[in-house]
């Protein structure tokens, strides 16, 4: 007691500190040893990528009780952050382990494009307008193949596509007026269609913008597009309420990706349940640690797209 005493209250604080930092870097590193133990486990059950995908929220428990009494955290916030921390260190680490084993690309997390005939393949379907015209000669410089046709309507467009008529359809999505076009949108889900570039076009410098989706039946991530342009995106939509805005924000900057945009969808849009749809930017960020935390943690996500934007800054 009297040795504890000649040190004074800032250096007993100074003390502590340390020593709580020292523990506290030992239980991580002891977390992390079992993160990657368990990463490699569940990597050699990886037989079938949509099998894997589909059993890890399963097979990957809660890292943090959801209730705040007990877990050593007091305020829910932290909490939060700290579960969103600890499903990232295991996304991160399961990433790793998988691509000891297999070739892991974005294409690993969706469904197996299907097939296009032969007539379709590279048809693009659309209404006629100088902003559309221009969007299209966007796409086709940057895709090999793509020959246009003009549609009567929208709805022909997408569901000309939807039956493989056509392999893509182009709709505007956003305009610097309205923002997000909810209508395009409602096509976009009603046909379950998924965008693969998009292309912004203005009739003069200084003129109200339009952004045009290029889309597709089924997500097939173009790997030269996505790594040949620095404007690359993921967008999805997410029904109800888990999990939270708050802990898929905090695992989407932990993963390095940025919010462009979350909107409320409403009914009849993307089913019959008011949603959220995002689109995050992915820059230099790790987006198959990103898809892994969302395919265990918000395994009802839908893939809206994986695409680059094609400007002409690009």
């Amino acid at each position: 007691m009297e040795e504890f005493l000649i040190y004074s209250p800032e250096q007993v604080i100074d003390l502590n500190l340390r020593e709580s930092a020292q523990r506290f870097l030992r239980i991580c590193r002891q977390e992390h040893l079992h993160l990657c133990d368990l990463a490699d486990e569940v990597a050699k059950m990886a037989l079938e990528p949509q099998e894997l995908l589909a059993s890890l929220p399963d097979r990957v428990p809660d890292l943090l009780p959801k209730e705040t009494e007990g877990a050593g955290l007091p305020i829910k916030g932290i909490q939060a952050l700290h579960a969103a921390a600890l499903k990232v260190l295991f996304a991160t680490e399961l990433r790793r382990a998988l691509e000891k084993r297999m070739s892991l690309s974005p294409a690993f997390f969706f469904d197996e494009p299907s097939e296009i005939s032969e007539s379709a393949a590279g048809l693009v379907l659309y209404q006629k307008s100088s902003f559309a015209d221009g969007a299209y000669l966007g796409f086709a410089q940057c895709l090999e193949g793509l020959h246009a046709q003009y549609a009567s309507s929208f709805s022909q467009a997408c569901e000309d596509v939807y039956n493989g008529l056509c392999e893509y359809c182009i709709l505007p999505i956003f305009n610097t007026v309205e923002g997000p076009l909810g209508s395009f949108y409602r096509l976009i889900d009603r046909y379950d269609l998924k965008i693969v570039a998009t292309y912004t076009a203005r009739a003069a410098e200084g003129s109200p913008e339009t952004t045009f989706a290029l889309l597709r039946r089924t997500l097939i991530p173009s790997e030269a597009l996505l790594a040949g342009h620095k404007k690359r995106y993921l967008a999805f939509t997410l029904a109800g309420s888990e999990p939270e805005a708050a802990h898929l924000l905090s695992a989407a900057h932990l993963c390095g990706l940025s919010l462009v945009t979350v909107d409320t969808t409403l009914p009849g849009e993307a089913g019959d349940a008011v949603s959220l749809r995002y689109s995050f930017s992915l820059e230099d960020g790790d987006l198959e640690a990103f898809l892994l935390y969302l395919a265990m943690d918000a395994p009802q996500y839908r893939p809206l797209g994986l695409y680059a934007h094609l400007g002409r800054e690009d």
